[in-house]
């Protein structure tokens, strides 16, 4: 697979000019009407940010090609009962605006938060292998409601919920090993240079990243999220985002090689030669600045036997 040389001839100047056309497709969006059953799935486009210790991956469920939620993993290892998985789950509210719901486990184990994703959502078995990692047989236990860091059981959650700037408690109470987590950008941004950005403007400039990522490419996914950034007077936050993989190449195989002796039957005996098989794909992946420069633009490249 070849990298799109595009990404890295990208430039501010043409994220900008796209935003007011990809905003107002936004805002508009298009009306369609389904006969068909849903379809859900999880999709292959992964969204990465963080400080080496505080990297999280986010993975999107998908409702008919749309998000319908996010499953943020913990990549580095948790300080003692450091929260390591939490589901920020899309909803529609009877005025039709947008809101998204934030859920978290006590239990660390990762595999055991996806298969209660994967039972609350009713997601089939053959969209386990998108997950990239392992599922465990029994789910977690039930998720309970997760803001500002904390679980709503969490004895100082009332106490943190007041406060104008929770982020230096809680990465205080990380560093301790208490059951928490705080996800930045992921709890929204709030930055001398910017105004206030929500979660749900985060989350949802996420979402537009991804669906526009698995139809149109990663650059056409970074202009997206741009597009719904713009309204906290942003274009852009640091982080990583990988491409849907490509489909597996066909299976080739390889060189020959030496096999064995069979058992001597007869005054004869048997030897054989036995070669392997394998299968390739690949996935372009990038990391955008807060300048809307994209680095490390490189291409993974995956090998199964």
């Amino acid at each position: 697979m070849q990298i799109d040389f595009k990404l890295i001839r990208h430039r501010v100047f043409s994220r900008t000019f796209t935003l007011m056309t990809l905003a107002v497709g936004f805002a508009i969006g298009i009306a369609t009407t389904s006969t068909h059953a849903s379809e859900r799935t999880v999709s292959g486009v992964r969204i990465m940010f963080g400080e080496t210790g505080q990297r999280w991956t986010l993975i999107p469920t998908l409702l008919d090609g749309s998000v319908e939620s996010f499953v943020a993993l913990r990549e580095d290892a948790p300080v003692g009962a450091n929260i390591t998985a939490v589901w920020y789950r899309k909803s529609t509210a009877a005025n039709g605006e947008t809101l998204w719901q934030s859920f978290a486990w006590s239990q660390q184990e990762q595999s055991s938060a996806i298969r209660a994703v994967k039972d609350a959502l009713g997601l089939p078995d053959s969209s386990d292998e998108l997950w990239g990692c392992a599922i465990a047989a029994l789910p977690a236990s039930t998720e309970e409601p997760f803001a500002k860091g904390l679980l709503a059981s969490d004895p100082l959650a009332a106490l943190v919920a007041v406060l104008e700037d929770p982020k230096p408690v809680l990465e205080m109470l990380e560093d301790a090993g208490w059951k928490a987590a705080w996800i930045d950008p992921l709890e929204g941004l709030s930055m001398a240079s910017i105004e206030s950005c929500s979660q749900a403007i985060v989350l949802d400039a996420y979402a537009a990243a991804v669906e526009v990522t698995m139809a149109e490419g990663i650059d056409a996914g970074l202009d997206a999220k741009s597009a719904v950034l713009a309204q906290c007077g942003i274009l852009c936050i640091p982080g990583w985002i990988l491409g849907a993989p490509t489909a597996w190449s066909p299976w080739a195989c390889g060189a020959w090689g030496w096999g064995g002796w069979g058992p001597e039957m007869s005054c004869t005996k048997k030897c054989w030669y036995t070669r392997g098989t394998t299968r390739v794909r690949s996935r372009v992946v990038v990391y955008e600045n807060w300048d809307c420069s994209l680095t490390n633009v490189t291409t993974q490249w995956q090998t199964e036997a």
